[in-house]
């Protein structure tokens, strides 16, 4: 059954570049695994916080477990969770 995967993080405007840098790595590398259907973020920039939606759709939970142990995905986390200016928002379904 195919699993989508809303997250909302939000970063100060200061920490937007680094954080669009951190982006665009593990799309274009979560786009190529196996099992991933789309993999897509979208950017809202506010007056001090810029705040991303990720869209990812997997096959099945297989393939979602497969990205969330991938090195990729660990490395991309580690390196942006000090740039949160709030909680994630995490929606599966």
């Amino acid at each position: 059954m195919k699993k989508t995967v809303i997250a909302k993080l939000a970063v100060s405007q200061q920490a937007s570049e680094e954080f669009k840098q951190l982006v665009a790595e593990v799309v274009a590398k979560s786009q190529n695994e196996e099992g991933c259907l789309s993999y897509n973020v979208y950017q809202d920039s506010g007056n001090e916080i810029s705040t991303f939606v990720f869209w990812e759709e997997y096959q099945n939970d297989t393939a979602l477990e497969q990205h969330n142990n991938s090195e990729h995905f660990k490395h991309f986390f580690a390196a942006v969770a000090q740039l949160f200016s709030c909680e994630p928002t995490l929606i599966i379904n």
